[in-house]
């Protein structure tokens, strides 16, 4: 009797334990499981806000080389105006004007750099690298960005007509002001979802202010290759030219016409790069969640415009 009951006693004790060994075993692999789960979410963010990262600075750097070929074209329909006008009008080199001046021109290119950098730090920041605050040099940019912003506010930095209201100039200078800060005295402490939110009106003013100004820059130069058109239309008219120089001058009128319609494509394809770097910013936190459909999007459409920046200016500078 007492063999029996040590021995239930003996396999009650053994189930036991075998229950909490599984038990304990359960929970581990649980455990593990939600440890998994972390760092698979924090691994697809990452590589989504890399992602945002690369498109956005590929953005920045199209448009600051798009610039380049726009204000160059600017340059040499100016030139051609002046020659077909030659006879009647004489030649005047105080009428000829830059699409920027230099001061202008680098508080667009600073913007643009700002809002690459800024990517660039959110990318950092998600990672394993070490933060305390930002580098030296990122800092110097940040004092740097504060000057540009005084020029913005101060002179007609947004295309040589006052295309931002008062509200609109206020908002954009508030912006580049906050950004600048940001990239003095960020610290690790706070994280990417905070600053994300934070940055978003300022990203928001920015491009806004961004995509108005290449509006109105479009609008400048559509006009100048009008009025060019125009004025090469009434030179080759008024003008007694042989066959073989009637059939060239109508042959550069004719790839004026072309030119113009490539000019004005960049500009549009400029625009809708910032436009789309507004709306991915907009939907960046979706990177933190499970639902990813929308900002994955958002993201291919950023990077397929910056690239389609690139395709246009590279054809208008063959023209």
């Amino acid at each position: 009797m007492f063999q029996n009951s040590s021995n239930y006693l003996m396999k009650a004790n053994y189930e036991s334990s075998n229950a909490l060994i599984r038990l304990w075993a359960t929970g581990i692999t649980a455990v593990t499981l939600l440890l998994l789960a972390g760092c698979v979410s924090t691994d697809a963010a990452l590589t989504r806000i890399n992602a945002f990262s690369e498109a956005t600075t590929l953005a920045a750097s199209n448009t600051k080389a798009a610039y380049d070929t726009a204000e160059r074209k600017y340059y040499d329909v100016q030139v051609l105006r002046s020659v077909v006008s030659y006879d009647t009008a004489g030649f005047h080199p105080e009428k000829f004007q830059t699409l920027f001046t230099a001061e202008t021109r680098g508080a667009r290119e600073a913007v643009l750099d700002a809002l690459a950098l800024y990517s660039q730090k959110l990318a950092v920041m998600m990672g394993n690298e070490q933060l305390d605050e930002f580098d030296a040099a990122t800092r110097r940019f940040g004092e740097e960005l504060g000057r540009v912003n005084n020029t913005i506010g101060t002179t007609k930095t947004f295309s040589g007509e006052r295309v931002l209201e008062a509200n609109e100039l206020r908002a954009v200078t508030t912006a580049v002001g906050k950004l600048g800060e940001w990239f003095i005295r960020a610290k690790r402490e706070k994280g990417v979802r905070a600053v994300i939110r934070e940055m978003d009106p300022q990203v928001e003013a920015i491009t806004a202010a961004l995509a108005k100004d290449l509006q109105a820059l479009r609008r400048i130069v559509r006009n100048q290759y009008t009025q060019l058109q125009m004025s090469e239309d009434k030179y080759i008219r008024d003008s007694r030219f042989d066959p073989p120089a009637k059939r060239q001058a109508i042959g550069t009128l004719a790839h004026l016409i072309v030119e113009a319609r490539e000019a004005d494509a960049t500009y549009a394809a400029m625009e809708r790069s910032i436009t789309a770097l507004r709306k991915a910013h907009g939907r960046l936190l979706d990177v933190f969640t499970d639902n990813k459909v929308e900002i994955d999007a958002r993201i291919r459409e950023l990077a397929a415009e910056a690239q389609r920046v690139k395709k246009f200016y590279d054809s208008l500078e063959r023209k």
